[in-house]
């Protein structure tokens, strides 16, 4: 019984973290996750999934397998999604911990965990139920594995090829670490292990081919959705907007002091935690770079991994400036009082930035309250009958509404289309007010729409202060 205590205290303590973010953060379904549970839902009823829809994001394999499993709670399963997803963040936070623990100690790792619950980007996208917070806290994960049993092999291949079943970038990390691991073991290992690092582009390969007719639909609907959107992509992108959004992301005090931190480890060694560390940080922006330079957009939830590992080294840095290294004390070469002149300034713009984190996480649980509650608005229209089930094809004023309607009704996708759409409706779902249209809008970088209104004879058949739905059905 004794050993059972240490095995089930993380999985618990994480579950009840992932509970007390639900109930303490406002959270609502992003686009992406809303159409990787109606795909999911329909394959679970024998609907093949039509990946190419109007607007719609790219499919991610364990993303669609998600909405399958979670078919049987039907509108419920967003839900169900979104407490996953915030689950996923306490893992975030735990594994920030562990990670600085183990590389600086415990101060550190008190530390981390504080600018993991106040890192706007982070909050964000697990309020908003991104599958990039899973992703995220796998690769951390396989960080850590490899951390504490240095080539450990099939366990962080493991992790990875789970973790590239949301993301691409995850197939890099297993390339570069199947290439590392395997020096000096049989023959027989390596191939077994060569097959774990190979899974998740195989399978995602295998995914496209069987519901989109190609394997590589991810790639190029992704590319083709970005230039349709004036999304930033290409090598220009690779110049200007990826060092932005990793700015923007990190926040120049965690960039500073994140970048102090990994110099402290490297000094220690490059083959040990400082050399992983590196390896980590370079491989992320590296993935996102070539990924960038092929034509894919740039978005701030890209750069979730390098923030993550920055945050791990910012609060290496200050712990190991309070605890005034001997190195530094002892030292009297210029390079290192420089060196510790500058991660000083680093640690105090950090110091002074912590009041200003802590109002905009308040800021952002206001934005994140009045999203949520505009979602929650239609949802309860959906419940109390807006839509006639004579009504076929359902329009909206924004596409971003498609998924969600899908969801909550359990009718096909293909009954709903954006008011863009040249086709005739039935009914026709709208912001009722100015104020409930820019929130709306608010949550969207996409270009505005032109919504074509309801049908001619349509009357309004249901309405709160937030929407408003016409039919003429």
């Amino acid at each position: 019984m004794k050993s059972r205590g240490p095995v089930w205290r993380v999985p618990a303590a994480i579950g009840a973290g992932g509970l007390a973010l639900w109930l303490a953060l406002p959270s609502y379904l992003n686009y992406d996750t809303a159409w990787s549970l109606v795909w999911g839902g329909g394959i679970a009823r024998g609907r093949l999934p039509r990946l190419d829809a109007v607007s719609a994001p790219t499919a991610h394999p364990l993303g669609t397998l998600l909405g399958a499993l979670l078919a049987p709670l039907g509108a419920h399963a967003g839900d169900a999604a979104s407490l996953l997803v915030l689950a996923s963040l306490a893992a975030v936070v735990w594994l920030t911990f562990a990670l600085a623990r183990a590389w600086f100690g415990g101060a550190a790792a008190w530390l981390a965990a504080g600018l993991a619950l106040t890192s706007i980007p982070l909050l964000t996208a697990a309020a908003r139920g991104y599958l990039d917070v899973p992703y995220l806290a796998l690769v951390l994960a396989a960080l850590l594995v490899e951390t504490r049993r240095p080539r450990a092999g099939a366990s962080v291949l493991a992790l990875l090829a789970v973790a590239g079943l949301w993301r691409p970038e995850a197939w890099a990390f297993s390339a570069a670490y199947w290439t590392w691991a395997t020096r000096g073991r049989p023959p027989a290992d390596a191939a077994w292990l060569a097959a774990l690092a190979l899974a998740a582009p195989a399978a995602w390969l295998l995914v496209d081919l069987a519901l989109a007719g190609d394997p590589l639909h991810a790639l190029s609907w992704t590319r083709d959705q970005a230039a349709a959107l004036g999304r930033a992509r290409g090598p220009g992108a690779l110049r200007a907007a990826l060092p932005d959004k990793l700015a923007t992301a990190a926040g120049l005090p965690v960039l500073v002091a994140g970048t102090a931190g990994l110099a402290l480890l490297l000094r220690r060694g490059p083959r040990g935690s400082g050399g992983l560390a590196a390896a980590g940080l370079g491989a992320s922006l590296i993935s996102v770079a070539v990924l960038t330079a092929t034509g894919m957009p740039v978005v701030q939830r890209y750069a979730l991994l390098p923030l993550g590992l920055l945050i791990v080294l910012a609060a290496g840095a200050v712990a190991s400036l309070v605890a005034a290294p001997s190195w530094i004390r002892a030292s009297g070469r210029p390079p290192v009082r420089t060196a510790a002149a500058l991660l000083a300034i680093g640690v105090l713009a950090l110091a002074a930035s912590l009041p200003g984190r802590i109002g905009a996480v308040v800021h952002l649980r206001s934005d994140l309250a009045r999203q949520a509650t505009l979602r929650a608005d239609l949802r309860a229209l959906v419940a109390r009958g807006a839509f006639p089930a004579g009504c076929g094809r359902v329009a909206t004023s924004n596409h971003k509404l498609l998924p969600l309607l899908a969801l909550w009704t359990g009718r096909p996708p293909g009954r709903f289309f954006s008011g863009r759409t040249p086709t005739s409706s039935e009914a026709y779902v709208e912001p009722a007010s100015a104020t409930a249209r820019r929130t709306l809008l608010l949550a969207t970088s996409d270009p505005p729409e032109s919504a074509s209104g309801p049908s001619a004879g349509a009357v309004q058949v249901a309405r709160n202060h937030a929407w408003r739905v016409e039919a003429a059905c």
